[in-house]
């Protein structure tokens, strides 16, 4: 059976706990600076709630847009629906959230004469 790993946090606050390492100044300082650097970076990682609410529109506008269109190329889709325009949003974007309703069956892809294809499943 593996061993759990021993997290930075973890490692930190065990060494705060410590009665030498906690009765130094300069180690208590650096520690909990240490600390605040583990929560600012955890929280760059995760999304915003407007990050989130425009990523959730701009999926419905692209599966609105295809489901009208019936299929085309992501350059279509984009110039059938003013709300995911080129000058709004890129091709590669549009791509990664066609991508995305592929992956939940929503939308499917074919490739022909080396362009490809999208369309409601």
């Amino acid at each position: 059976m593996a061993e759990k790993k021993i997290t930075k946090r973890e490692v930190i606050n065990s060494m705060l706990a410590n009665e030498v390492i906690a009765s130094n100044e300069t180690y208590v300082a650096y520690l909990k600076n240490e600390l605040a650097l583990l929560d600012k970076k955890a929280e760059k990682k995760g999304k915003s709630a407007e990050e989130l609410a425009e990523i959730s529109a701009l999926r419905q506008n692209v599966l609105n847009a295809i489901t009208n269109l019936k299929r085309g190329t992501v350059t279509e889709i984009q110039l059938s629906d003013e709300n995911i325009s080129v000058t709004k949003y890129s091709n590669q974007k549009i791509t990664s959230v066609l991508g995305d309703l592929r992956k939940e069956g929503l939308v499917d892809k074919a490739i022909e004469k080396g362009r490809t294809i999208y369309f409601v499943v």
